[in-house]
């Protein structure tokens, strides 16, 4: 099992490739799909300090990841209002 809050210092240093795999593991424990948001929101704006690069691999690589679906109503209102993310992505997510 891998617990992502116990290490998100030491996976904030993480490349691109290995938070995709981390995201794509059966072995990821989270409290909740939010949480999985919120670290990737945050880890991208730490590694991508500009926005249009940041929407890229959002868009792209991250978002794909994430399971919107188990997601709770008052995250998703933020994922809609959040400024590093394509508005018209973000709905269709």
């Amino acid at each position: 099992m891998l617990p992502l809050s116990r290490f998100q210092d030491e996976v904030m240093n993480i490349p691109l490739a290995g938070i995709e795999a981390i995201l794509c593991s059966n072995d990821l424990q989270v409290a909740s799909e939010d949480a999985v948001y919120d670290f990737v929101i945050k880890w991208v704006r730490a590694q991508y300090p500009r926005t249009e690069e940041r929407r890229e691999i959002l868009g792209t690589r991250l978002l794909p990841l994430v399971r919107f679906s188990h997601m709770t109503c008052r995250k998703l209102r933020k994922v809609l209002a959040c400024s590093d993310l394509d508005h018209e992505q973000a709905s269709k997510s």
